[in-house]
């Protein structure tokens, strides 16, 4: 992979595309220009002050934003901790794809879908209703451009960064990847005048290219990851091959939030039914804090 966001082969692609005036979706699955800002000398990262996340670094504003409960502060000159004088960016998210894909093809039309972008209302519509008539010659965004659209000239899609979305502490996390990819290649050669011209072009950037889950989306073959991935869930008792119930405590106060989890998890492990059963947690959710509140959850799974 190149030094910037897009492959050398995915620069080429897209310039082919736009060359023979067909059009393009490109899709990174994170909003903002980066995933978040930090101090190169003292690693000090901006925090939401409400959850347990990172803030998210949008350019066009010069602000961090909270994708979960919408806390916004302008961005740092500096570093508060240490003094640092320069911030430097940490991961990217379509703001950084637009400003990359801008500076390679200045005279392309490009938009970009996401939360951010589609705020206001109507304005979801007026982004398909200008790709549907050619008044764009490549889209980028987030999932919002993957299903349920029908663009008959878009020769090619790209996706950037498609592991991302496997490492996520979740059991579904692969199907979701799956369906996702799946969707989104279907975007591409889709017309029958496309097809007279050799079909749509479909390039997934990857850091581990064999992986499973992306060699089956990259045919298309439902069969081939439903087989592996249902082996794998019936070895660690998911979903289809268990039920799993997960509940959640949730308040302003940790050590009562903590408290009452552990106090009912031993409820739980003393009242279970004569089925086969075991009881995950108490523990932490994987957001420990969101909007103010401390979260702990037990999920019992049989």
């Amino acid at each position: 992979m190149s030094l910037g966001l897009m492959s050398s082969d995915l620069r080429e692609e897209l310039k082919l595309t736009l060359d023979l005036h067909r059009q393009a979706l490109l899709l990174l699955n994170l909003r903002g220009f980066s995933q978040s800002l930090i101090c190169p000398s003292c690693g000090w990262v901006p925090l939401c002050p409400n959850c347990d996340v990172s803030l998210t670094y949008h350019r066009r504003e010069n602000s961090q934003l909270c994708h979960h409960c919408g806390h916004r502060d302008l961005a740092p000159r500096s570093c508060p901790r240490c003094g640092h004088e320069r911030m430097r960016f940490l991961g990217w998210g379509t703001e950084r794809l637009e400003t990359e894909v801008s500076a390679l093809f200045p005279s392309a039309k490009i938009l970009r879908m996401d939360r951010d972008s589609v705020s206001t209302r109507g304005r979801r519509r007026t982004i398909v209703d200008a790709v549907r008539n050619h008044e764009v010659d490549i889209l980028l965004g987030t999932q919002m451009i993957a299903k349920g659209l029908d663009f008959p000239s878009v020769r090619l899609v790209g996706v950037i960064s498609a592991d991302q979305s496997l490492h996520v502490p979740d059991f579904r996390a692969s199907e979701r990847t799956f369906q996702l990819l799946t969707q989104v290649i279907g975007r591409a050669g889709r017309s029958d005048e496309l097809e007279s011209e050799g079909g749509g072009i479909a390039l997934i950037q990857s850091y581990n290219p064999q992986n499973r889950v992306l060699e089956a989306a990259c045919r298309q073959n439902f069969e081939s990851f439903y087989r592996t991935e249902i082996v794998l869930r019936e070895r660690f008792g998911s979903p289809p091959a268990s039920h799993l119930a997960r509940v959640v405590f949730s308040g302003r106060d940790k050590h009562a939030v903590a408290d009452a989890t552990m106090k009912f998890g031993r409820i739980l492990e003393s009242t279970k039914p004569d089925v086969e059963a075991s009881l995950l947690g108490p523990a932490p959710a994987v957001f420990e804090k969101l909007e103010g509140k401390w979260r702990y959850h037990c999920v019992l799974k049989a």
